[in-house]
Formats: structure tokens, C-alpha cells, sequence
């Protein structure tokens, strides 16, 4: 997780481990509600291509 981005690390951390909702996330980044479940989708992806890899 450390070698993801900044923003896709604080989004996937605020998402998935502390399930923080989706206008919590977007007001604290200043966000779009939209662009926060973009971050959040693209870092799932990244994550999993990064797990992938290692295998």
C-alpha cells in the first residue's frame, strides 16, 4: 500500500479501512463526491495490478 499514490492511498485507507462515507471523504479532500469514488476505484485497481504482479 505504501506505493500507491498519496491520494489513492488516503482514499482506499479512509474507504476500506475506516468506512468513512463517500461526502466525508470528498469535504475533507475537496473534493466531488464523484471524483473520491474515482480515486477509490482507480486505487482498488492499482492495488489489485500490484498484488497481481507480485505473485
Amino acid at each position: 500500500m505504501s506505493q500507491l499514490p498519496p491520494n489513492y492511498r488516503e482514499v482506499f485507507i479512509l474507504r476500506t479501512l475506516e468506512p468513512v462515507p463517500l461526502e466525508e471523504i470528498a469535504a475533507k479532500m475537496g473534493r466531488s463526491v464523484g471524483a473520491v469514488r474515482m480515486l477509490w476505484a482507480r486505487a482498488l485497481e492499482r492495488l489489485h495490478r500490484m498484488l497481481e504482479n507480485q505473485a
